[in-house]
């Protein structure tokens, strides 16, 4: 029978609940093993940015097979046929980057759905537990496939209405880094023509019952599921390593050697 976590997953978002991950940016199966073993609810993995290649990906997600944690890709663009190949290898979360427009938004929600409800193309065999679990797979892919957009500019603030009234799509998170190269103040996150959007960007998608989150950590934890997001990521693995080496090299440091 095929894991249906990402069925109760979209279940613990429509009921209001927040859910916690971690970005996964290291291109290692053993590290991901690691992180599948923690429980957070979802694992996001940066194949925007970091290094990865499609066989250390596939890997990647089958290191959370038979675990709770649903997988998500970040792929590298808003394109169909990216998308298609890391649902076929067995992810069940897609955020498409630089999502900011309606067409956008119509465009990422087709490529995760198979027909009449989107273009996605038919090859899941890995997805589908290598073949055993095809047709059950297949009956359910349009509602489990998690469609997550990534909003990058503050334009978008302006069509959010009408981009969070796309029919499929299954959440927002937003990109205040890039979000501010389109404003004259890049990477100033306390511009308040940025602050503005984001502002009118996250209260749009609550009161549309959107989950919503942000790519990078501007509040705590506890002030982000206070404001309403539901989608929340904390860190990411290269982030735990550097900054547990960073400790025990700096604790060494401070001992007094006299």
């Amino acid at each position: 029978m095929y894991n249906q976590r990402a069925l109760r997953l979209k279940e613990k978002l429509r009921n209001g609940e927040p859910i916690v991950g971690i970005w996964i940016d290291l291109e290692s199966a053993v590290a991901a093993s690691l992180i599948a073993g923690c429980g957070f609810d979802w694992v996001l993995i940066d194949n925007e940015h970091a290094v990865f290649d499609r066989g250390g990906l596939h890997q990647i997600a089958m290191a959370f097979r038979g675990t709770d944690t649903v997988p998500f890709v970040r792929v590298p663009w808003n394109d169909m046929v990216m998308i298609k190949q890391m649902l076929d290898m067995g992810f069940e979360g897609i955020v498409t980057p630089q999502t900011n427009t309606v067409e956008g938004v119509q465009k990422a929600v087709a490529a995760c759905r198979y027909p009449p409800d989107g273009c996605r193309g038919f090859g899941n065999t890995y997805a589908a537990n290598y073949g055993r679990d095809l047709d059950e797979y297949s009956r359910l892919a349009n509602d489990l496939i998690f469609c997550i957009v990534q909003v990058e500019s503050i334009h978008s603030a302006d069509e959010i209405e009408e981009m969070i009234s796309v029919p499929g799509l299954d959440g927002l998170i937003y990109g205040p880094n890039d979000m501010s190269g389109t404003t004259s103040r890049f990477r100033d996150m306390a511009n308040p023509e940025l602050i503005d959007a984001i502002d009118r960007i996250e209260s749009a998608a609550i009161a549309a019952g959107i989950p919503v989150g942000a790519g990078l950590n501007t509040k705590t934890m506890a002030e982000q599921v206070a404001s309403g997001a539901q989608l929340i990521l904390e860190g990411s693995v290269l982030d735990l390593i550097r900054q547990g080496a960073d400790d025990i090299v700096n604790t060494f440091r401070e001992i007094p050697t006299n």
